[in-house]
């Protein structure tokens, strides 16, 4: 990962699909519009080699990249840029084009988000409030607590770590934020002051690998699976455990509602930036925030009350209409009346012979990585349901006005990635459809996901409504940056022993294999983990499948030559149709 948050991989755009070299020449951008965007994508992408010819996908970029660009590009530029015009096929001369065009008829003005009064009390947002929610019903349980466990590698000056984290506290509102119930609104109370306490844990005494590793995997649970309580705090926790004299673990861990993984870029960077500055005794003077989550909160809540997201509920309600709101995988044990959110993490590899191929049937068909692999990862979920109608989760930042791109809070949504499987199509065919389904959730992501559900008419009052399965891009994790010219940092990934869904797939950077890691977080109360790994295994046959015949029906498309469909279902507790053992469960 470069310092700017992305994977600094090879751009996919040195080959053709053929693995030729490009029969364009490469051109470096001259014209000062084109040398600003050329600018960016670096920044985004994480790769100095871009010419005015690369399209997007050919260059590395991904939905995720693509909406971090249009925003930026509508708080630079005041216009407003469509996702399906940079992806797959934008370039950087494109999208000049289009920028001067809109500019000129004055497409795209956007109203600024508009300061509110900074009374220490205000209302929660609609993401906090359904937090709120599932925490009154299950306060005991850490399932939507979040971790930034920062891997710290150098000379470490510990007392100026803790003065970056007090700083950090003392910038950010939402880390020291309590959750109340005034009446039957939900308020935030900002409090003014808070300071952070930097607990220290010391696992260097340890001898052999095996006793520290299995020290430092409770330490994490000790750290990061705690519950918070979101009326008296503390809002944010942070240990540091040192693993040896220049190896440490820097844990922040908040609960959901103070933090999402957009603010831990932010926080990443920040904590960078401050450290340096301490470090060499000057004063850090960071520029100001354009807004506080305050400021965010009133203007949701604004553009709920003004009926501000009618398009895109319209828009949902066609893509979701006859969806059916629960996917029911068969499971090792029967599923329980209540989750116990315990979970456990399995974890593979995907070679990076097999990535350079799903990248190269990405680009002759003009979708993303992340595409392609929804599509093989919701085709093989329908084999082990026997349904052709999947939905599977995708995180997305919420921030869909500029001035939130550094804020930090839970602004995160969630849109549901519905596909409906034809068996006789062919795999590329199935493609293109995941493509339009990923740009139009993307393009319609504002609205909240329990607006969205209620909007929808589907029953909200379950623990995880109309979706059971996640699939995380992998542009979350897998940061690294400089704190010093001799201390690196870099945001890992740890397994607390919980799971929020049924299914988890966290798709990770392999940057030393060039290959692709992914993580399964699964419910331990649902199945066992030689099932999961037996799920990932079929994934990665599967994948392999579908990039070397792309043109094949899917029906031909096996996860396991040696097993049919029904196979893959045996000895599994198959759901009652229609019906799971949580269908009544309700957070009331």
């Amino acid at each position: 990962m470069t310092a700017k948050r992305k994977t600094n991989r090879p751009a996919r755009s040195a080959t053709s699909p053929a693995g030729e070299k490009r029969l364009k020449p490469r051109v470096k951008p001259h014209r000062p519009l084109e040398t600003e965007l050329a600018a960016l994508w670096r920044e985004v992408l994480g790769h100095q080699d871009i010419s005015v010819h690369d399209t997007f996908v050919q260059a590395g970029g991904d939905s995720l990249a693509a909406m971090r660009i249009t925003t930026t590009i509508r708080q630079r530029y005041k216009v407003h840029v469509p996702l399906p015009t940079l992806l797959p096929d934008g370039t950087i001369t494109s999208l000049a084009s289009l920028i001067k065009a809109s500019a000129a008829k004055g497409d795209g003005k956007l109203t600024p988000i508009a300061r509110v009064s900074c009374d220490a009390t205000v209302p929660a947002t609609q993401g906090q409030r359904d937090l709120w929610t599932h925490h009154q019903a299950a306060p005991h349980s850490a399932v939507y607590s979040e971790i930034l466990p920062i891997r710290l590698q150098g000379p470490l000056r510990t007392g100026v770590l803790r003065q970056c984290i007090e700083r950090l506290v003392a910038r950010h509102e939402p880390l020291r934020t309590a959750l109340l119930a005034d009446g039957e609104q939900l308020v935030q109370r900002i409090r003014r002051e808070a300071e952070p306490v930097l607990a220290e844990l010391d696992l260097t005494g340890l001898s052999g690998e095996a006793e520290r590793n299995t020290a430092l995997a409770q330490a994490m649970r000790w750290a990061g699976g705690r519950p918070f309580d979101l009326s008296a705090g503390p809002h944010l926790r942070a240990h540091l455990i040192r693993l040896a004299a220049q190896d440490h673990l820097l844990v922040l861990s908040t609960h959901r509602a103070a933090m999402d993984g957009w603010s831990a870029n932010v926080l990443c960077e920040e904590l960078a930036t401050l450290y340096r500055s301490l470090a060499t005794g000057h004063t850090p003077r960071p520029d100001p925030l354009r807004l506080r989550f305050a400021d965010f909160a009133a203007w949701q809540q604004q553009q709920l009350d003004e009926d501000a997201f009618a398009a895109e509920l319209d828009y949902w309600r066609h893509n979701l209409s006859g969806v059916p709101e629960q996917l029911l995988l068969p499971t090792d044990l029967p599923r329980p009346q209540r989750p116990s959110g315990q979970g456990a993490l399995a974890c593979t590899s995907l070679p990076g012979k097999l990535m350079s191929q799903v990248d190269a049937l990405a680009r002759t068909t003009g979708v993303t990585r992340y595409m392609v692999l929804l599509a093989a990862f919701q085709l093989l979920l329908a084999r082990y349901a026997a349904t052709d109608d999947i939905v599977v989760g995708t995180p997305v930042s919420g921030r869909t006005h500029p001035d939130t791109q550094r804020l930090v809070g839970y602004c995160s949504n969630m849109l549901p990635m519905r596909t409906r499987i034809d068996q006789n199509e062919s795999f590329a065919d199935l493609l293109a459809r995941v493509r339009t389904t990923v740009l139009d959730a993307c393009a319609h992501q504002g609205l909240p996901f329990t607006s969205l559900l209620r909007g929808c008419g589907i029953d909200t009052r379950s623990v995880t409504p109309l979706i059971q399965v996640a699939l995380v891009p992998e542009d979350i994790y897998g940061r690294t940056f400089s704190l010093d010219d001799h201390l690196r940092g870099a945001l890992e990934y740890y397994d607390l022993g919980l799971a929020e869904y049924d299914l988890t797939l966290r798709l990770m950077p392999d940057p030393v294999e060039n290959g692709l890691r992914i993580g399964a977080e699964y419910r331990t109360d649902l199945f066992r983990a030689a099932t999961i790994e037996r799920l990932l295994g079929h994934l990665h046959t599967l994948l392999a499948s579908a990039a070397a015949r792309p043109h094949a029906a899917v029906a031909d498309l096996e996860p396991d030559p040696d097993a049919g469909p029904t196979q893959l279902r045996e000895g599994f507790h198959q759901p009652a149709a229609g019906r799971s053992g949580e269908a009544d469960r309700r957070t009331t």
